[in-house]
């Protein structure tokens, strides 16, 4: 089943980074990527990260959670969301210090768990 899954995950993550996927405003995704679509790519990454951030139950965080449990909470800078997600994609060094701290902290779990 696992195996499965990830076959699963990889077409859809192929799919939304596709350049002759149209759009539900009509246009291609190359077409709005304007050649940048090494960026988006990276975009869909964080998009994933972030959508861990809201959903404790995300394989993201293991077993019951055990890894978002063991992060101290988050920083103003973190809860906002839109602001994070321009940040990451924009200008990361725009986070402070503890916001960053704390996003290296929920990512390098994440490396952590898939390694294990």
């Amino acid at each position: 089943m696992a195996v499965v899954a990830q076959w699963l995950a990889g077409r859809i993550y192929q799919w939304m980074v596709n350049p002759r996927r149209r759009l539900p405003t009509g246009v291609l995704l190359g077409d709005v990527a304007q050649g940048n679509l090494a960026d988006l790519e990276a975009d869909a990454d964080w998009d994933r990260f972030l959508r861990a951030f809201d959903d404790p139950g995300d394989s993201h965080w293991g077993p019951d959670a055990q890894f978002r449990v063991r992060l101290r909470p988050e920083p103003a800078a973190v809860q906002d969301r839109v602001m994070l997600r321009r940040n990451l994609l924009r200008q990361p060094r725009a986070l402070d210090d503890d916001s960053a701290q704390w996003v290296v902290s929920a990512g390098i779990g994440y490396l952590r768990h898939a390694a294990g």
